[in-house]
């Protein structure tokens, strides 16, 4: 992570120690091992964070909304500091479906998830709550493992936050260079593509890329050039 320095880094840390249902176990030595172990995990993930925030770059953190991990002092720490943010997802607002009692046909199911992050940009595209308008599945008889992935709509909601965050730097960057320059720069639109589901976001982020390295050449070269 240090050489290759991501914008991004997403976390999501096994929750198995922290899940609610852990209470219904009976303590023995397999389980206290199980609770340090995901503890340290949660610690060396915060401290990735910290090297993020560090280093003006962003982390976000997925966990399940009420695992007891969000009480652990280490997070805890992280979610007060200035310029975080933890937002709440209901999964059945992206499509997340398992299935039905049947086993005929796939179901919205509810997984309320927390995501903590540095990006308010990011939080936005994350942040939705059920609408009410459905019936869920509960998430039994192995239900929980078939809701283990991300559905399609959520996975599509972090690119266009990640591009969204990057516009956003690159936007910033014209709006220093233009004031340097002195010359008009035509700035990206973050809400252009916000409606849409379907979001080339490579086509995005190659659009980024080029005009981002077309306002460091325009500034390379206003550093450069001296009159006779």
């Amino acid at each position: 992570m240090d050489k290759e320095e991501p914008l991004v880094i997403i976390g999501s840390p096994p929750c198995v120690a922290f899940s609610q249902l852990q209470s219904l176990v009976r303590d023995s030595e397999r389980k206290a091992e199980q609770l340090a172990e995901g503890i340290r995990h949660m610690q060396f993930m915060v401290k990735l964070y910290r090297k993020q925030v560090d280093a003006s770059r962003i982390f976000i953190h997925e966990n399940p909304a009420h695992a007891k991990s969000w009480a652990l002092p280490c997070i805890k720490k992280m979610a007060r500091e200035a310029g975080i943010h933890v937002v709440e997802a209901d999964q059945c607002m992206f499509g997340l479906k398992t299935w039905g009692a049947s086993k005929s046909q796939l179901m919205l199911a509810n997984q309320p998830t927390k995501f903590m992050t540095n990006s308010q940009t990011i939080g936005r595209e994350l942040s939705r709550i059920c609408d009410g308008r459905h019936e869920h599945q509960h998430l039994i008889d192995g239900g929980a493992k078939d809701a283990a992935r991300y559905p399609p709509a959520l996975c599509r909601a972090l690119g266009k936050g990640i591009v969204k965050e990057k516009m956003q730097r690159v936007m910033g960057l014209s709006a220093m260079l233009s004031v340097r320059a002195g010359v008009h720069m035509n700035m990206l639109d973050m809400e252009e593509n916000h409606e849409k589901e379907e979001v080339d976001i490579e086509a995005l982020i190659r659009k980024i890329e080029s005009q981002e390295g077309r306002l460091r050449a325009k500034d390379s070269r206003k550093k450069t050039w001296c009159p006779l």
